[in-house]
């Protein structure tokens, strides 16, 4: 556990705050979140677990903003890993930004497996191939920014049974 979850260092170039360097063309950024990064996440997933432990909400929403922190803050890239808080999403968000939200992963998956393949139809997307990282990163950037809105959304939401301020005063 210790050394494959919390050791994993993550490889590519194309998503989350090593994306934004590689997209902006810089050396240290990705290199250093990369190297970093990991600790990111760490800190994420406490910082979540006492924000759920003083104000608990319904399972799936936690496990929904907890999915979606983690791969906020990865400095690694996989594909697979996007999907993966898609079930939950309509628990933790409002619908429209899910739907929004599971848009966005589509038409990125789509254009990222074009990238890798070099044509459509696939015949085979080779991620580790010399395709154009850059490209993914600027495509991957907009994406990511959507997942950080969603956390922030996901958080600030009323949990069901909690009363707001204005049905207090009624």
């Amino acid at each position: 556990m210790i050394r494959n979850v919390f050791g994993y260092k993550g490889t590519g170039y194309e998503w989350g705050f090593t994306g934004s360097g590689c997209s902006c063309a810089t050396v240290t950024g990705p290199s250093f979140t990369l190297q970093y990064g990991r600790y990111a996440v760490i800190a994420a997933l406490i910082a979540l677990f006492i924000t759920f432990y003083r104000r608990p909400r319904p399972l799936t929403t936690m496990v929904c903003v907890a999915l979606l922190s983690m791969i906020f803050f990865s400095p690694g890239f996989g594909v697979q890993y996007l999907v993966w808080p898609l079930p939950l999403m309509l628990f933790a968000l409002p619908r429209r930004l899910a739907y929004a939200l599971n848009a966005a992963l589509s038409l990125f998956l789509f254009a990222t497996y074009t990238i890798w393949a070099g044509e459509f139809p696939w015949w085979f997307a080779n991620a580790a191939s010399q395709h154009n990282h850059r490209m993914v990163a600027l495509l991957a950037l907009p994406l990511w920014l959507l997942y950080g809105a969603a956390i922030v959304v996901a958080l600030r939401r009323q949990p069901p049974g909690e009363l707001v301020a204005e049905q207090l005063s009624e």
